[in-house]
């Protein structure tokens, strides 16, 4: 029974990944438009909730906007659409 528990725990752990230096998500656009398509969302997540996926700039070749962890938002900061912790 013990082993099941770490098995439970080593996939809680590999679904709750932490987004470190890589982005948490990118606003993929049309590239003649501009017109945001859908958002990817990376499936590790940001670290606490101090930090939100906020976008960071963007990747030209992949028409995307990419978004990463950030503490100390202000309300420049433009969010990701869907939060980074929602499970989604």
């Amino acid at each position: 029974m013990e082993d099941s528990d770490e098995e439970n725990g080593g996939k809680e752990d590999e679904e709750r990944r932490i987004c470190y230096n890589a982005p948490c998500g990118w606003v993929v656009y049309n590239p003649q438009t501009r017109d945001i398509e859908y958002f990817m969302k990376n499936p590790c997540v940001c670290p606490d909730e101090s930090y939100k996926c906020v976008r960071a700039g963007e990747d030209l070749s992949a028409s995307a906007y990419v978004y990463r962890c950030r503490q100390n938002t202000t309300a420049d900061d433009i969010e990701s659409p869907t939060s980074p912790d929602d499970g989604n």
